[in-house]
């Protein structure tokens, strides 16, 4: 849900610069909080996923070798 706002964020302030209505630093700051977010859940997918690798592998599946 974060992820849409923010895009709708960067949307909203888009057609306000083009309007004359905002600075291109809030434009730049809002792609910036944009990038930020995307890459903040990238980071915590990979964390999630390698949990859930590490318990597979605690629990004695590892990835690649079969029983």
């Amino acid at each position: 849900a974060a992820l849409t706002v923010a895009r709708d964020n960067v949307k909203i302030i888009e057609a306000r610069y083009r309007n004359g209505d905002a600075m291109i630093i809030e434009l730049i700051q809002g792609q910036v909080d944009l990038t930020a977010l995307e890459r903040q859940l990238a980071d915590l997918s990979a964390q999630i996923h390698l949990a859930w690798l590490e318990l597979d592998a605690a629990l004695g599946n590892v990835v690649g070798v079969t029983r």
